[in-house]
């Protein structure tokens, strides 16, 4: 996806998500540029292109699930994620999923 003068068409904003991809990369940008922000993902899988600042924010490893989906008490992103108002206001929240839904 290329627009004018190479550049993107499309730009990318993810936090506390988790993407798991077992062929092909979760998020794919040939032209990523600062306009792109990728940070506080756990990330599974084939590797996505992001910015290099991005990535010492981005987690890469296999979280590990309860048998409802949420996190485990020791996996990666439990109690994680990072602030976003008016969505997520809670201390010790998750990596992807709104623990306002969780009791």
């Amino acid at each position: 996806n290329t627009g004018i003068n190479g550049s993107s068409e499309y730009h990318t904003v993810t936090r506390n998500n988790i993407f798991f991809s077992a062929k092909g990369a979760s998020i794919y940008n040939a032209n990523v540029d600062l306009r792109d922000s990728n940070r506080n993902d756990i990330i599974w899988g084939k590797m996505l292109k992001i910015n290099a600042s991005d990535k010492p924010y981005e987690i890469f490893a296999i979280p590990d699930f309860d048998i409802d989906y949420s996190l485990s008490q020791n996996s990666v992103g439990k109690g994680a994620s990072e602030w976003i108002n008016n969505f997520n206001e809670y201390n010790d929240k998750d990596i992807g999923c709104d623990t306002a839904l969780i009791k």
